[in-house]
């Protein structure tokens, strides 16, 4: 009786091992996908703040 209690605790300590080890995956994921759609946002600010001037300079001397 006393193994199958301690079998049954070990069973819950190990299932909240679990869902710790899942909240820090989580954890990581998100900070992956906020850190590619900072780099995302990051190449577009570039891309833009190239685009705008070119297409300036285009029309400022395009007769």
């Amino acid at each position: 009786m006393e193994l199958f209690l301690w079998r049954i605790t070990s069973i819950s300590e190990l299932s909240d091992q679990i869902e710790d080890a899942a909240n820090w995956l989580n954890i990581l994921l998100i900070g992956k996908r906020i850190q590619s759609m900072q780099n995302v946002f990051c190449n577009y600010k570039m891309l833009s703040a190239g685009i705008i001037p070119m297409l300036f300079f285009l029309t400022a001397f395009y007769p």
